[in-house]
């Protein structure tokens, strides 16, 4: 059956025209069914299946570790409270999926140190649009 086979019959008895994706939890993972088709290869797709494992950051937050999609972007993760998303955070510190002035709690960027050592968190847990290296150098200049 091809991926257009199921998205016809998910979309005929389950969801609203123009559905991209849905997303459900199970035990700890969670599972994002994309409804087209990627220029994605085997590879690429068991990773990202294998990537999608949720981590507990503790007091109910959690995250999803996600890699570039379709070879794109950078690896990012989408940090959680419960079930909502409260932000996507790309590796250099950048915002991902419009997460432009969020800022992070303390004790979820606390925890993300510890879970993603190689994240950058970025000043004041405010995440910018602006490239990291040029917040650091105007935070530097204006608390300098």
């Amino acid at each position: 059956m091809s991926i257009q086979a199921i998205r016809e019959i998910i979309e005929d008895n389950v969801l609203p025209k123009q559905v991209d994706y849905i997303t459900f939890e199970v035990d700890e993972w969670t599972i994002h069914i994309y409804f087209h088709e990627p220029d994605l290869n085997q590879h690429e797709i068991a990773q990202m299946l294998n990537e999608a494992k949720r981590f507990d950051l503790g007091n109910a937050y959690s995250a999803v570790e996600h890699p570039p999609h379709g070879g794109q972007g950078m690896h990012h993760i989408h940090a959680y409270h419960r079930n909502n998303q409260l932000f996507a955070l790309n590796i250099d510190g950048s915002a991902h999926d419009r997460s432009h002035g969020y800022t992070i709690p303390n004790k979820v960027a606390d925890a993300i140190k510890v879970k993603f050592p190689e994240w950058i968190i970025p000043p004041k847990n405010l995440i910018e649009s602006a490239h990291l290296d040029f917040v650091w150098a105007l935070y530097a200049r204006l608390n300098g």
